[in-house]
């Protein structure tokens, strides 16, 4: 863009831009019958950074969180803290160009051909109005929830797509009466399962691509495949599961082109999570099965793990294990994915296993799975421990996370081996219930966000010339029930602040159990919706919620997003979406450099700040300065050999020149 900056040509270029603007407006305002989006954009300056938030209209209602029956109890507790999670994906080629999933607000549960998905793309302006812009739109029919989403280096987009199945349902139902006929009388189906599937699409040309395949556990009474479980069903509207994990997670990684899902899973009445990881472009698999779902492709998961060891046990595949909560990130350096987790424990770390963990996180001869290679996130020295999990970003081959603990919320950066290079307290004020205080749970306060700020996430930048904008909440008075405060500040790769806390608390909000998106050229974006009052003022983290309806045999159905009574709230905004975008005034210049490093690892000569003992664990799962992981140290060996040959061949040149 050039300003033209002499005579009368500044007035005329700036209205120029005005009408260009309104007509871009009024293109993305889409027109849905009783609904009356109005797109609108602002800009805020704070810290060391700058944010729009931009409205714009979609092309549907956006559906409510979902109402919870348990027997005879109706759950009215929005878990998302605004609608039905809008997760968020970066164009891997062009830093001006988001992709999100949502849900449109549609009745499901009397068949298999209900809902619809979308998956929408949207231009970025960083400068100038509109800030961003609906660009295409692919839908995708006969799937009642969008979750997270994932895209390749081609630019293929993954999103997790889930599927009503009236068969699952009657089928589980079913077998919980058999097994317990106590519960006949009272059992609904909302811990029945969904048939979770990866829908696709092409981020060039907006269009599907391919069928939809499954990609979670498929249902089945018999047990003639060891694939069709009862164990590890994604729940139709399960309290528990979506309360501690919402939808789910999706991972891509393009080292070895695979797709990874995690989510909260029931096993029969039990609740816990499963875990799957399919090839990309993974052969189909004709069955028999059991009870086969027309529209969707079978696929063969078989990726072996490295070098022959599993990447999972049979645990991963769904167990019970009461989880409380997730997060995981993919990290391009070290080639695998990180998984943060707790279930009636502090919160905990392992490596899935696409690649040989090492250090405290190697689980031994077992092979990687739920049991073994865990890392607690506490702080013994501080006197600290992990509780509620945020989010977790690459920093160099380790990483870098942001929690809430005991002492506030916190930053924190653990290495490849499991070594705590850092732990801040970044605000020790917490936003939290009465019983997150008492019982340590803190299952409410999963509001930390984190991502990398002024450079891609696929940069993996570390140490003090990294930045990540960081978002945490706080309370606003001494009662627990008091309403939030939100902040935004960023911090380097060491966890040290490096700009004053901004407070966005009349701005901006982002909900649960979604996560922010790093742009190609280091913005930092998400995507919301909020509810509004009549007047067109905000009512953050409200929306309204899916209601349960009647039933046949226990087996419910939603009906529109309803509840809506709160504070005077105007369900008329139903299609408007919130899109925020941040962009750092001060980035990094200095091209990453990860330091030394040899063909199995890096040097780790660094001192855990939280542990005196050993930072490795030995085969035994303990902790001991005597007994350690020697793969860690032969890595370590091995990059000193290295240095120091090196520096002799310097050495040697620098006399042959002499």
């Amino acid at each position: 863009r050039i300003l033209i900056a002499f005579g009368g040509h500044c007035k005329a270029a700036a209205m120029s831009r005005g009408l260009a603007r309104a007509a871009l407006l009024a293109l993305s305002a889409t027109t849905v019958a009783g609904y009356k989006c109005t797109p609108a954009e602002s800009m805020f300056s704070g810290g060391k950074g700058r944010m729009s938030v931009t409205t714009i209209c979609l092309s549907g209602p956006i559906e409510g969180a979902l109402e919870h029956r348990e027997g005879y109890r109706v759950y009215r507790q929005n878990f998302f803290m605004g609608p039905s999670p809008m997760h968020a994906v970066a164009d891997v080629n062009d830093g001006n160009t988001i992709f999100f999933s949502w849900t449109e607000d549609r009745p499901w549960g009397k068949g298999a051909d209900e809902g619809m998905i979308h998956v929408t793309k949207v231009a970025l302006d960083k400068t100038l109005p509109p800030f961003a812009k609906v660009m295409g739109q692919v839908n995708y029919p006969g799937f009642v929830r969008a979750s997270d989403l994932d895209i390749t280096l081609a630019g293929k987009i993954g999103v997790l797509c889930a599927k009503h199945v009236p068969e699952w349902s009657r089928a589980w139902m079913g077998v919980i009466k058999a097994r317990k006929p106590e519960t006949a009388a009272t059992l609904r189906d909302g811990m029945a399962p969904l048939l979770l599937a990866v829908c696709e699409v092409d981020s060039k040309t907006m269009r599907a691509t391919g069928r939809p395949w499954r990609i979670g556990t498929p249902y089945g009474t018999t047990g003639a495949r060891k694939e069709e479980s009862h164990a590890g069903a994604y729940p139709k509207a399960s309290w528990w599961e979506i309360r501690d994990n919402g939808y789910g997670w999706l991972t891509y990684a393009p080292t070895i082109r695979t797709w990874t899902t995690w989510y909260g899973a029931t096993a029969g009445l039990h609740t816990g999570f499963s875990m799957h990881t399919f090839e990309d472009r993974a052969r189909i698999d004709p069955g028999p099965w059991e009870l086969p779902v027309a529209g969707v492709e079978n696929r063969v998961e078989e990726w072996p793990g490295v070098s022959g060891r599993k990447y999972h046990d049979h645990h991963r595949h769904g167990t019970g294990d009461h989880q409380m909560g997730s997060m995981t990130r993919y990290n391009r350096l070290l080639g695998d994915i990180a998984i943060v987790k707790h279930h009636h424990i502090p919160l905990y770390m392992q490596q899935y296993g696409l690649e040989t963990p090492r250090g405290r996180f190697d689980p031994g001869p077992q092979g990687s799975g739920h049991k073994h290679g865990r890392v607690e996130l506490s702080c013994p020295l501080k006197g600290d421990v992990g509780r509620s999990e945020g989010a977790i970003r690459p920093c160099g081959r380790g990483w870098i996370i942001g929690m809430v603990t005991d002492k506030g919320n916190v930053c924190a950066r653990v290495n490849q081996y499991g070594k705590f290079v850092a732990w801040n307290v970044i605000e020790p004020a917490l936003w939290q219930a009465a019983a997150d205080q008492k019982l340590k749970f803190y299952w409410r306060n999963r509001m930390v966000r984190m991502a990398p700020v002024g450079s891609p996430e696929s940069d993996a930048r570390c140490g003090s010339e990294a930045r990540f904008l960081m978002g945490y909440w706080t309370n606003s008075g001494p009662k627990s029930w008091d309403p939030p405060r939100r902040w935004l500040v960023e911090v380097d790769g060491d966890c040290n602040k490096v700009t004053t806390p901004w407070e966005v608390t009349n701005i901006t909000t982002w909900p649960k159990h979604q996560e922010w998106v790093t742009t190609k050229d280091g913005s930092v974006a998400w995507v919301t919706a909020w509810a509004k009052t009549a007047d067109g003022k905000p009512i953050f983290n409200k929306w309204g919620l899916k209601g349960q309806k009647g039933h046949n045999n226990g087996m419910y159905y939603f009906e529109d997003t309803q509840h809506w009574e709160f504070e005077g709230a105007d369900r008329g905004v139903q299609n408007e979406a919130q899109i925020m975008v941040y962009t750092t005034l001060s980035p990094s210049r200095r091209p990453y450099r990860p330091g030394a490093w040899t063909e199995s690892g890096e040097m780790d000569f660094s001192t855990d700040v939280c542990n005196r003992t050993s930072p490795f664990r030995n085969r035994e799962g303990g902790d001991s300065i005597t007994s350690v992981d020697t793969a860690s140290l032969k890595d370590s060996a091995a990059g000193l050999k290295l240095l120091v040959a090196k520096l002799s061949l310097c050495v040697a040149m620098a006399f042959a020149i002499s």
